[in-house]
Formats: structure tokens, C-alpha cells, sequence
């Protein structure tokens, strides 16, 4: 009797054992599928994004505010000259390839947002592209989330090339000052200096000269 007991208390144990192995495998199997299921989803997201990013033409960036770790999506690196691998995932590359002199009055902004003293994050900065030249880029983020004590951890924003709106601003207002220069009797040397230093910078690469017309002669102006 005593065997037969011990018997079928191991038959029971067994069953146990592979009623629970079963549910395990249901559970498994059930998040299997829901992992799928989310990884799909976080791939059509990030597509979305991308595409929505790349008609845009915006450049992409999300700095992790506790580590100093940046990403810099591929069209934000493109618009200074780079390829995807040839930058730094840090804070430290936006700092080297943005102009010295809008630097520190940019992160000082950042710091006002992140404080709450201002509502809204938007700047324009100047930044060194890969070939030498300067291009103007316009600033937007926003904050991301926050830790459970309410300290701001991600900022997350995007940069757009605003170089050629920039220049026709600059071009206009050269356009303005010479008009006022030719008005007001400026010595011709120094109208047409400006004149050609206005269209240099309008057309990287450009040199301009301009030329007077004396007795029928043609003179460097």
C-alpha cells in the first residue's frame, strides 16, 4: 500500500510538473508574440518618424541630459558635411562644431528651459560645416520625459539649415546700407568695396571686382 501511495503521488507531481511546464510554455509563447508584435510596431513608428523627419529636412537630436550622450540622426550630421560614423555620440561634438562666440549664450538658454524660466526652447546658431564654410541652423526642442522627482533627463530637438533665408536677410540689408551710403556721398572706393563684398558673401566662391568708365577707358573701380 505504501508503494502504491508513493506511486501515485510522483504520477501527481509529474502531472503538476507538466501542467506547469505548459502554462511556462503558453506564457512564453504569448510573449513571444506580443514582442513581435510591439517590435513591429516600434519599426513602422521609427519609419514614420524617419520619413516625416526626412521630408521635413530636419535634423534629429536627443541629448540624455544625465549621461551627455547625444544622438544625432543621419540628417543632422549630413547637413554639417558628416557621414553617420564619423561623429562622437556626445555633448562635446555639438560644442566643437558650433561657432565660439553663440556657445555659451545657447547652453545658458538650455539651462532657463530646463529650470522652467522659459516656456519654449528656439535659437539660431551659427555651426562649422566639414568644408570650412559657416552655416545657419534654427534650434527647436523640447523636454521628453522626466524622472519620478521631476528633474528634466532627456531634451529632445531638431536643427534645420536656415543658411539661405539667412542670406537673402544679409543681402537685404547690405542692399539697404549702400543705398544709404550712395545717398549720404561715400567716397565710390568704398561703395563699390561694399558692393562687391555684399555678392561675395551672397555666392560662396564669388570674387567681384567692378570697373569705372573714364575717357572711354575702362578702370578698376
Amino acid at each position: 500500500d505504501q508503494l502504491l501511495e508513493e506511486i501515485h503521488q510522483i504520477r501527481e507531481e509529474l502531472a503538476v510538473q507538466k501542467q506547469t511546464k505548459n502554462s511556462l510554455k503558453f506564457d512564453l509563447d504569448n510573449l513571444e508574440l506580443q514582442t513581435q508584435k510591439r517590435t513591429a510596431e516600434l519599426y513602422a513608428s521609427e519609419e514614420r518618424f524617419s520619413l516625416a523627419m526626412f521630408g521635413a529636412n530636419d535634423g534629429l537630436w536627443d541629448w540624455n541630459l544625465e549621461t551627455d550622450e547625444v544622438y544625432y540622426s543621419p540628417r543632422w550630421k549630413n547637413m554639417l558635411g558628416y557621414q553617420e560614423n564619423e561623429l562622437e555620440s556626445t555633448l562635446d561634438t555639438w560644442k566643437s562644431l558650433v561657432h565660439p562666440d553663440d556657445k555659451a549664450w545657447v547652453l545658458e538658454k538650455v539651462q532657463d528651459y530646463l529650470e522652467g524660466s522659459i516656456k519654449s526652447f528656439e535659437v539660431e546658431v551659427r555651426m562649422h560645416h566639414k568644408d570650412g564654410h559657416q552655416i545657419y541652423v534654427l534650434a527647436r526642442a523640447f523636454l521628453a520625459n522626466k524622472n519620478s522627482d521631476s528633474k528634466p533627463i532627456r531634451l529632445v530637438g531638431t536643427h534645420i539649415d536656415i543658411t539661405e533665408r539667412k542670406k537673402i536677410e544679409s543681402f537685404s540689408i547690405k542692399n539697404a546700407e549702400i543705398l544709404e551710403m550712395i545717398a549720404t556721398g561715400f567716397p565710390a572706393s568704398k561703395i563699390y568695396d561694399s558692393i562687391a563684398l555684399m555678392y561675395e558673401e551672397r555666392h560662396s566662391g564669388m570674387r567681384c571686382s567692378l570697373l569705372e568708365l573714364h575717357d572711354n577707358k575702362l578702370m578698376h573701380g
